[in-house]
């Protein structure tokens, strides 16, 4: 692989994990529970990745809307599956959470 075409790649890699930084931020902004610099760089990100403005008015548009839905006009299968979804999100986070403080265990250990 040529050297442009590994800048090409690392800016491309970066921006894609700026953008996913940016999405697990969204709820935070739209409650305003961002750290001011925090709040900086998600706005500063904004300006310049339509992408993620296009994916933060929708997330604004289904909050609204799903707002707006009685609890029991929603039917029992979307019901299980947004929860399906949200427990696995809440498990994957909890796995991450738990392998870090085995990491920080460990590593705290090796320095005693």
């Amino acid at each position: 692989m040529d050297a442009p075409m590994r800048r090409r790649l690392v800016r491309k890699t970066r921006a894609a994990e700026s953008c996913r930084e940016t999405t697990e931020l969204i709820a935070d902004y739209l409650n305003g529970r961002l750290a001011p610099a925090v709040k900086r760089a998600f706005t500063r990100h904004l300006r310049s990745c339509p992408d993620c403005v296009n994916f933060l008015r929708t997330y604004r548009k289904t909050v609204t809307t799903t707002q707006s839905i009685p609890m029991e006009k929603i039917s029992p299968i979307i019901r299980k599956n947004v929860l399906d979804f949200l427990r696995k999100k809440i498990n994957r986070a909890g796995a991450l959470l738990l392998a870090a403080a085995q990491i920080l265990n460990w590593l705290t250990a090796s320095y005693l």
